[in-house]
């Protein structure tokens, strides 16, 4: 059976991006090699994405912070404060 992993991060500005905009950065997200499913919480700020075995965490995360940073959204760690 394959190893489907998981991740959830914060994103803030994501709440007050355009309808069309929130469909187009789930799009981008989808599109990245790997990506096997994406969602967007908008009451949270958060996305929400799997990634099939063959795919690299770092890879895909590299991704999401380029799409964060060309829909001028910023993606939150965890142990940042905010």
């Amino acid at each position: 059976m394959d190893k489907v992993r998981e991740f959830s991060y914060k994103i803030n500005g994501l709440s007050v991006l355009s309808s069309q905009k929130i469909i187009d950065f789930e799009t981008n997200l989808k599109g990245v090699k790997g990506v096997i499913f994406a969602q967007i919480n908008l009451d949270e700020e958060t996305v929400s994405y799997a990634i099939d075995q063959w795919a690299s965490d770092y890879d895909v995360l590299c991704k999401l912070m380029e799409i964060c940073e060309k829909f001028d959204v910023e993606l939150v760690f965890e142990d940042e404060n905010v």
